[in-house]
């Protein structure tokens, strides 16, 4: 996997990931993806489940507590339907 991030140190902080190769199939992700309004801007985002495969990909250490955390995350989406 390679990733490029893009950071803005100043307030508001802001990180941007950019896959260069990706670690899931793109067509996959897109199907499954999460629309988001910011603003006035629908920004797509990776479902919690293919977060979750991503970081377990990256093997990270860094990762470890945030696979810990949308697990948790996606364990309450799906006690609230």
């Amino acid at each position: 996997m390679i990733v490029f991030s893009f950071v803005k140190k100043d307030p508001p902080f802001n990180l941007v990931d950019m896959f260069i190769k990706h670690p899931l199939r793109f067509d996959i992700l897109y199907k499954k993806r999460v629309d988001v309004r910011v603003k006035d801007i629908t920004v797509p985002i990776a479902a919690i489940d293919h977060l979750i495969k991503i970081k377990q990909k990256a093997g990270r250490n860094i990762d470890l507590n945030d696979i810990a955390q949308l697990k948790k995350l996606n364990a309450l989406g799906r006690k609230s339907k």
